[in-house]
């Protein structure tokens, strides 16, 4: 699968309730399933709606490129281990110009905070996701370097790693692994499979991750799908 312009490969994800932000001390900002993001906005002009289920947290997290190296995301978060309470809100914006993105490798800048329910920020985040593809281009490796701040009393600040591997294992499966840590604090992964339930639309991630120390149990199990339309005008 060719890493080709600015489209989604790996993005969008739709089932009951969807997971973004968890401890500052394993993944500052994440806006998908995988902590760690791709180089790529959706589909332009058109929209994506991600949504996971996770036994930690769940989210619902739509998004429209109205401009060809533009994507805007906005999502809501709920506490799938209390009644599904809403926890938090998210917006985001991300920018891949064309001059960035070939047909093997891209990056782009990602910005976004999340506030309570209430409105109140609580963190933000600034990073630039790297993606390349390997593996004769059929699997895609991604890295992510950037800053986040988290406020409890006062706010905390510090810098996130990932790197993450999407490995083709034929037409409609891929094997997904990653770690990622802030600050070298407390290293996370996760891992899992995607599976292509309709190709170029409609995809199915199930993953698993945690802290390597056994008291982070973030990311959890996580269950979502990914619906991808094509152009719409």
């Amino acid at each position: 699968m060719k890493f080709t312009g600015i489209r989604l490969i790996a993005k969008i994800k739709i089932v009951l309730v969807a997971a973004i932000f968890a401890a500052i001390s394993v993944n500052p900002a994440h806006s998908q399933q995988m902590w760690v993001d791709d180089a790529e906005i959706t589909t332009y002009p058109s929209f994506q709606v991600e949504t996971w289920y996770g036994s930690i947290e769940s989210w619902f997290l739509p998004a429209i490129s109205p401009l060809p190296y533009l994507e805007l995301s906005t999502g809501v978060s709920f506490d799938s281990d209390d009644d599904f309470r809403h926890t938090s809100w998210l917006f985001e914006g991300k920018v891949a110009p064309s001059f960035a993105i070939t047909d093997e490798h891209g990056f782009a800048m990602v910005a976004g905070f999340t506030t309570s329910p209430e409105m109140r920020t609580e963190s933000a985040y600034l990073y630039v996701p790297y993606t390349r593809s390997i593996l004769g281009n059929n699997s895609l490796l991604h890295v992510n370097l950037g800053y986040t701040a988290t406020r409890d009393e006062e706010w905390n600040h510090g810098v996130f790693y990932g790197i993450r591997a999407d490995i083709d294992m034929g037409s409609r499966t891929q094997l997904l692994s990653e770690i990622f840590t802030t600050d070298f604090d407390t290293p996370g992964f996760q891992a899992g499979v995607r599976i292509f339930l309709i190709d170029e639309l409609l995809e199915m991630d199930i993953t698993y991750g945690r802290g390597f120390d056994s008291e982070v149990d973030e990311p959890g199990f996580n269950l979502g799908l990914a619906f991808t339309p094509p152009p719409l005008w």
